[in-house]
């Protein structure tokens, strides 16, 4: 059992980042004990799936895994899920608490210190399932995984339909459909002064120029009556 946790912590994989010490006490000194160190299955930069594994590691005096003093673990930001972390139980040698903590493992050409590696919470993956692990199932270019009222199946994406103050076929929540819907609904004058208001015939003109002729008061909004556009 020595001989394979031995073979374990000097196991070089390609896409594998090294982690040194020192690790030291509260006072300073080098800690000495063991380190459990327990890592999630995933599938690495180079597409390989890794099982979870677990390793014991030794620490003799802040020197961590001697006399090699480093330990290989693949990184948590390549490959699938991305985010993967380890957990670390420390076990001092003079037997007192255990104690976890999580490690966040990156990928980097230089080795990185366990206080590099060390997060104080440990974030939910955002990525918890590698795309390429979805079946294909029959679906075809152009498609989509849709709720079909009791599973997810692939199908064609269906536009939306909503239907807001008449308009249909649009999604007024979308400042530029917004734009599109009400400039499709208005008569843009294309002649007049900064200060005009557009009448309900759709030209430009003083405010308030009284009643009749489509005009109504500054103060006056729109009403349709059912045929034409009314002051108010």
């Amino acid at each position: 059992m020595k001989r394979l946790l031995a073979l374990l912590s000097l196991c070089v994989c390609a896409s594998a980042t090294q982690i040194t010490g020192p690790i030291k006490t509260p006072y300073g000194t080098g800690w000495s004990g063991d380190i459990l160190i327990d890592c999630p299955s995933g599938v690495n930069a180079a597409g390989d799936v890794i099982r979870r594994w677990a390793m014991k590691v030794s620490v003799v005096n802040g020197v961590l895994n001697p006399p090699s003093g480093s330990i290989d673990i693949d990184p948590g930001d390549a490959g699938q899920p991305t985010g993967r972390r380890c957990t670390a139980t420390y076990r001092p040698a003079n037997g007192g608490q255990t104690w976890p903590e999580t490690w966040l493992v990156t990928t980097s050409a230089s080795p990185l210190k366990v206080s590099q590696i060390q997060a104080g919470n440990a974030p939910a993956p955002p990525t918890p399932i590698n795309p390429n692990q979805i079946a294909r199932t029959g679906a075809v270019s152009g498609q989509a995984l849709v709720w079909n009222g009791t599973s997810w199946a692939p199908a064609n994406a269906v536009a939306g339909s909503a239907a807001w103050g008449g308009i249909t076929g649009n999604d007024p929540m979308d400042q530029q459909d917004l734009a599109a819907i009400l400039n499709s609904k208005l008569t843009i004058p294309t002649s007049g002064n900064d200060t005009d208001c557009v009448h309900k015939d759709g030209t430009a003109g003083p405010c308030g120029a009284g009643t009749g002729g489509g005009y109504g008061q500054t103060w006056d909004s729109l009403s349709a009556n059912g045929t034409t556009w009314d002051a108010l």
